[in-house]
């Protein structure tokens, strides 16, 4: 079967499955499995549709944070494409598309799943590389110049997994700049009742710590 043919900057690429690898549960982005028509690489390609401006915007300003990181344990952009403009006025819509890496192994979601139903379960040297190398990412982004970096959706969806099980962050859409300006009383107890309710949130019903919930920062 012939696979459609796109080019991103000039480079053809090819679409190896009719089925998107992964749907953004906001809503505007889908991500492909592609190959490199002349080296025959196999990359991932986020393909995200904008209707406005906003959406156009924080597509932009994902490229800019991605690019900004040079990490072993954060998603780094091979290349991206933008095709029209947006403009809701007119019912405009713009193309943004983003060449990345392509893990064969998944996402760590998808390797606790496996793990779930093969009762192959992890052993404590495998989870704890894992661990530290999420760490490790987190403090790139957090330690990020000129101004510190928050993931905000850090789930193990959102952590791929290399061909050595190095954890890699990805989707950062939804990372912004980490400093919060505290002006006030009224701020600091704002902060405050987040903390606590975050802490609450990550007990189970029999006292323990989930270790999704333990993964957000």
């Amino acid at each position: 079967r012939t696979h459609p043919k796109l080019q991103i900057s000039g480079i053809p690429f090819s679409l190896k499955s009719l089925a998107s690898l992964w749907v953004s549960c906001r809503g505007f982005s889908i991500i492909d499995l592609v190959e490199n028509s002349t080296t025959k690489t196999k990359y991932a390609l986020k393909r995200m549709t904008c209707h406005g401006i906003e959406d156009q915007q924080i597509a932009l300003r994902e490229i800019e944070l991605s690019s900004s990181i040079n990490h072993r344990n954060i998603i780094n952009i091979v290349d991206y494409m933008v095709e029209g403009n947006a403009d809701i006025v007119i019912n405009a819509t713009s193309e943004v598309y983003m060449v990345l890496p392509y893990y064969k192994n998944g996402s760590l979601q998808d390797n606790l799943n496996h793990r779930a139903r093969s009762r192959d379960f992890m052993n404590e040297t495998q989870a704890l590389h894992i661990f530290l190398g999420v760490c490790e990412g987190l403090k790139a982004l957090h330690e990020a110049k000129p101004d510190p970096i928050a993931h905000r959706d850090l789930k193990t969806a959102n952590i791929c997994l290399s061909d050595t099980m190095e954890p890699v962050l990805v989707d950062l859409g939804s990372a912004t700049e980490a400093r919060v300006q505290i002006c006030g009383q009224q701020d600091a107890q704002k902060i405050a009742r987040y903390c606590r309710g975050a802490l609450l949130n990550c007990l189970s019903s029999s006292g323990t710590l989930q270790c999704s919930e333990l993964l957000h920062d």
